[in-house]
C-alpha cells in the first residue's frame, strides 16, 4: 500500500475580480493554497504588485503570517493536508491608464521542499465587452 511522502501546492489557485475594472477600480486577488498530501511547513507566498495597480489595504490570511511592505506581500506558514490556506488582498488601478491595458499578476509560490511555482492572474482594464451578432432566419 503506497502513501504519499510529502505535500504539494500544485493545486493552488490565483484569481482576482473583477477581471475587466475601470481605470481607478478597486480589484481583489486571492491566492488559495491547495494541498493533498501530508503538512507544508514553512511554506512561503511572495506577491509583488506589477505596474498598473497600488496596493489598496485588506490584506487577511486563513492561517500563518502575512505582511506588505513596498507593493510586496509576503506570507509564510504551514498548509495542511485537505484544508486550503486563502490570502486576500486589494489593489486599486491605476487611474491614469486610458487605453485597454492587460495587467499580469504573478505570485510565487514556495512549498518549504524546495518547490517553487508560479500562479497568476490577469485584468483587461478599460476592456472591451465582445458580443457576436445574433443572427436569425
Amino acid at each position: 500500500m503506497g502513501s504519499v511522502l510529502h505535500g504539494s501546492l500544485l493545486g493552488s489557485t490565483k484569481q482576482v475580480s473583477p477581471t475587466r475594472p475601470e481605470a481607478g477600480e478597486t480589484i481583489t486577488y486571492t491566492v488559495t493554497l491547495q494541498n493533498p498530501g501530508p503538512v507544508l511547513a514553512g511554506a512561503r507566498v511572495t506577491d509583488t504588485l506589477p505596474s498598473g495597480v497600488t496596493y489598496a489595504g485588506d490584506l487577511w490570511a486563513s492561517a500563518g503570517s502575512y505582511g506588505e511592505s513596498g507593493g510586496v506581500i509576503t506570507w509564510t506558514g504551514d498548509v495542511p493536508a485537505g484544508s486550503p490556506v486563502v490570502i486576500g488582498f486589494s489593489a486599486v488601478v491605476d487611474a491614469g491608464i486610458t487605453d485597454p491595458t492587460a495587467i499580469v499578476n504573478a505570485a510565487v509560490v514556495n512549498d518549504g521542499l524546495g518547490n517553487v511555482l508560479s500562479r497568476q492572474a490577469t485584468v483587461i482594464v478599460d476592456g472591451y465587452a465582445v458580443f457576436m451578432p445574433v443572427v436569425m432566419r
